[in-house]
């Protein structure tokens, strides 16, 4: 395994734990003894800071560490369309199932634009680190 899929594969690891908070954090603000931070918004930004941070002081060892070459720039490639298709399909499943099962009353609760907004980009980035390592492994005919 290339030091850019260690890389992505600690990164996607740091997106599913902070993820998992987050849908923690969100489907418990309701009951503030079970977490402390009983405002899910404020929880989010921490949340999201935290892989954010951490995605760029990855970025930045991975461009000291190796050079970019053809093989990498297909993998990127790849794993960008793969996260692209993938943030399309749940931003257009959570729409339609928000629609459907609102339909009656007229409105949205915006507690869960919030939600789908945030996990949209928490998934695509899991998905992202994900597919490069997948693709990486699998091979993309730039092998000698």
């Amino acid at each position: 395994m290339s030091y850019r899929a260690k890389l992505a594969l600690i990164n996607s690891g740091i997106w599913i734990v902070m993820f998992v908070f987050f849908s923690i954090s969100f489907f418990s603000s309701t009951y503030p003894e079970v977490l402390p931070l009983s405002n899910y918004r404020t929880t989010t930004v921490i949340l999201f800071a935290i892989p954010s941070i951490t995605n760029m002081i990855i970025l930045f060892f991975q461009l000291k560490h190796e050079k970019t070459d053809e093989r990498n720039k297909k993998i990127e490639s790849i794993s960008s369309s793969v996260a692209a298709i993938t943030l399309m399909s749940i931003v257009f499943i959570a729409s339609m199932t928000l629609h459907i099962v609102y339909n009656g009353t007229g409105f949205v609760p915006s507690s869960w634009l919030w939600y789908v907004g945030f996990g949209a980009v928490f998934i695509t980035f899991i998905v992202l680190n994900l597919s490069y390592v997948i693709v990486s492994l699998k091979g993309t005919g730039y092998e000698s």
